[in-house]
């Protein structure tokens, strides 16, 4: 479980642990990235995170707007274009996230 900061630029995790007001931990090295419905009124608690590296300038990426708590997406933007990367958490009991990400892409 040690995630060093010189291997990983990003490192998607699934049901994450989190403290009573929902919240992940990060640390100097990482930045965290929830659903983008996290916290909002109704929201389920959120099955997917991303941790950013620190060492990536925080403008040079944004969060995707996809109100699911199953679905954390982030596009970075660089010299050659753009990168999109999804963090997912399939349910077993069902597909509902796949559609989400459908009617997103």
């Amino acid at each position: 479980n040690t995630a060093n900061p010189t291997d990983w630029d990003v490192i998607a995790i699934q049901e994450p642990w989190l403290d009573a007001l929902g919240n992940a931990r990060g640390t100097h090295y990482w930045c965290v990235l929830y659903p983008s419905n996290h916290l909002h009124d109704g929201s389920s608690r959120p099955r997917s995170i991303l941790l950013v590296n620190t060492n990536i300038a925080t403008d040079s990426y944004i969060s995707l707007n996809i109100p699911n708590s199953d679905i954390t997406a982030i596009r970075f933007q660089g010299n050659h274009g753009f990168l999109s990367l999804f963090n997912i958490y399939n349910d077993c009991m069902h597909n509902d996230n796949l559609l989400v990400l459908n009617n997103f892409l």
